[in-house]
């Protein structure tokens, strides 16, 4: 009986064509990422899009790799805690506005629209803003009576000296179509829908030394420290009374008897 001798590199060849049908195999059959850490089970090759917790705004992404057992790749995070954005830095402020998108039902709205809503504005106002957390989405809503329509609430830092400059650069971006047009490139969730801008819901937050979280931390170990330094003061104050009470009956005992 003759050995059937097969080389090295056929071997290999042969080796690779039967790996890439297993992966084709198993990527035709369906395979996911399970749902881990908020995000929802997503199939191989593509993007995972999840909310941050409680008490937190902004977003986070990973990704569903094409491999036989794919598990998710943790890509971009910019959750920040919600307190820490109400109350902007010196020199800033924090403005909320609001806008409504049409043909959007609120019960299809999912994390990755607030994601592509997020990259929109922000590349939109990257000129006054400095990280992806300066423009978020906080909130989003169904409008009463209105079933195909959501209205959405923003939340973006700018500089007071530029003020004026981002509400009529977002005014010239719901006129002109920028915005709607560039949410279409990324995704064709919106292709039906148009945006509408709140006219009077511009409000913002400035800087107040009762108002920022750090002052408010600072001003409370002040407290702490002045309380504790009464209690230390009146701690001391007791203990010399004690020492002169003690010292006085002391030197009453060893008085000499008359």
């Amino acid at each position: 009986m003759k050995l059937l001798r097969v080389s090295s590199t056929e071997y290999h060849t042969k080796t690779m064509k039967v790996l890439a049908f297993c992966l084709i195999t198993a990527l035709a059959l369906g395979v996911v990422c399970p749902a881990e850490d908020g995000f929802p089970e997503t199939p191989a090759g593509e993007f995972g899009y999840s909310l941050c917790d409680d008490g937190e705004y902004g977003y986070k992404i990973a990704y569903c790799p094409e491999s036989v057992d794919p598990v998710f790749i943790k890509m971009d995070n910019i959750c920040t805690p919600s307190r820490k954005l109400k109350y902007p830095p010196f020199g800033s402020n924090m403005m909320k506005w609001e806008f409504e998108i049409t043909n959007f039902n609120y019960t299809s709205f999912m994390p990755k629209h607030w994601y592509i809503i997020d990259t929109a504005l922000f590349n939109l106002t990257y000129e006054w803003e400095v990280k992806p957390i300066d423009v978020v989405i906080t909130e989003v809503k169904a409008v009463p009576n209105t079933p195909k329509m959501v209205r959405l609430s923003v939340l973006e830092r700018v500089d007071k000296v530029y003020r004026n400059d981002v509400i009529e650069g977002i005014h010239t971006m719901f006129k002109n179509e920028t915005f709607i047009k560039l949410l279409n490139s990324y995704c064709d969730d919106f292709v039906e829908s148009k945006l509408v801008l709140i006219e009077g819901s511009f409000t913002w937050n400035s800087w107040n030394v009762f108002l920022n979280f750090y002052w408010d931390c600072l001003f409370g170990l002040i407290i702490i420290a002045a309380v504790w330094a009464f209690f230390c003061k009146l701690g001391r104050k007791q203990c010399a009374k004690k020492e002169a009470a003690k010292k006085a009956k002391e030197a009453q005992s060893n008085a000499p008897l008359l």
